[in-house]
């Protein structure tokens, strides 16, 4: 059972494959984790998980590229004038260290959400990655709160979310190059079928080379 046997921040699978769960991923672990990627052919990340906020500063360290200009572009309105919104660029720092250039493969499904679907566009400029799974929640932006009669607490996503193309992240999810679904055999079996996707994606395009 992949999922649970790797479920920890870094683990280093079978063949030199890097495993990484980002949901308790510490600031201390960054440099520990960065020289377990040098030993690696291949990197999971496993986004189906809502990442933890130093996890920003391990993609801006090791993954992006220094070249990216800006990672999303986020609409938002005007209150003194109602039906009109701005749009702006916005970028994550990045640091000039030595970038990952092995394959990077992104997990994702219903569980990547806000935050962690952020996190996808950001690895997503890194040009060795594949993003596998199914549909995002949609639901990136600020979180907008709001009271309805007798007390009944509600919440939407208070900005448009975009990819710097124009792509919409709200509703639809993040860009998804292979769609992977578990099936209800590999369920009954324990078996993480995303996982074992993305295992034979690193072993496919490591062999080309």
């Amino acid at each position: 059972n992949y999922l649970w046997k790797y479920h920890r921040t870094f683990s280093m699978l079978e063949d030199s494959i890097g495993y990484i769960c980002p949901d308790k991923l510490s600031k201390e672990e960054i440099p520990e984790i960065s020289n377990g990627l040098k030993k690696t052919r291949g990197l999971i990340i496993d986004l189906r998980y809502y990442p933890s906020q130093d996890f920003n500063e391990f993609v801006s360290q090791y993954i992006v590229p220094d070249s990216v200009k800006y990672t999303v572009r986020f609409t938002y309105p005007d209150l003194a004038l109602p039906g009109v919104f701005y749009a702006r660029d916005y970028s994550y720092p990045t640091y000039k260290t030595e970038k990952y250039n092995a394959p990077i493969i992104i997990m994702v499904n219903e569980g990547t959400q806000s935050y962690g679907e952020t996190s996808v566009q950001k690895i997503q400029n890194n040009p060795y990655t594949i993003t596998i799974g199914s549909q995002s929640a949609g639901a990136d932006g600020n979180i907008s709160k709001f009271t309805l009669p007798r007390g009944v607490l509600g919440a939407f996503s208070g900005l448009g979310w975009y990819y710097p193309d124009g792509w919409v992240v709200n509703r639809q999810g993040v860009k998804i190059d292979h769609e992977v679904r578990p099936t209800l055999e590999g369920v009954r079996e324990g078996r993480d079928e995303v996982l074992e996707t993305a295992l034979n994606l690193i072993e496919a395009n490591t062999e080309e080379e």
